[in-house]
């Protein structure tokens, strides 16, 4: 167990899964350093998964094992070079567009880290490609794609859940009504 106080003064026990002292010693601090910067106000999501992914970090490398770390960006552009290799030319060329695309979408936050990716900024450029006009079948068709590289992520172990999953697909209410053909066009 560890102990940590928080912003209002009362003292907290949580359990850090070791039985190692300095290993449990780490985690306390990290509890601490999280509780401190919200005592100043400064405590944001992308804060507090830093202070947690340095303390995991320090852990595992004392104990030998170095941790992976992706940013958004990176991790895309070493699954296309794994596509490039397992996939056609045209198809690759298709992944390595929806990338970009995904990547420029993103914006700074393609430089954070993989884990730091939200179902909301899949949704967000899912919504944006259908501002743009694109149909239906293409922004399901880059959702599909999206789907398939984080789902690799997830079997690497670099994130525990797929962001992509969860965004719903668009109904594909642009799809042109045919028509039987009359007689006439038949002779």
């Amino acid at each position: 167990y560890c102990a940590f106080t928080d912003q209002n003064g009362q003292r907290h026990f949580k359990s850090t899964k070791s039985t190692d002292k300095k290993e449990a010693k780490r985690v306390a601090d990290a509890f601490q350093r999280a509780v401190d910067l919200t005592k100043v106000g400064t405590l944001t999501e992308d804060r507090a998964r830093k202070v947690i992914e340095n303390a995991v970090s320090e852990i595992l490398e004392t104990s030998g094992v170095a941790m992976q770390r992706f940013s958004v960006e990176d991790y895309l552009n070493s699954w296309l070079k794994e596509k490039e290799i397992e996939t056609e030319p045209s198809t690759s060329s298709l992944y390595a567009r929806l990338v970009r695309q995904f990547i420029v979408f993103l914006g700074l936050k393609a430089k954070q880290n993989l884990t730091a990716l939200r179902s909301d900024d899949v949704q967000a450029f899912r919504d944006h490609l259908l501002s743009t006009k694109r149909s239906a079948s293409t922004v399901n068709m880059h959702l599909a794609i999206l789907r398939i590289a984080l789902d690799k992520a997830i079997r690497r172990n670099l994130i525990d859940r797929n962001p992509a999953k969860h965004v719903e697909t668009v109904s594909r209410s642009d799809r042109l009504r045919r028509r039987a053909f009359t007689l006439d066009e038949l002779k």
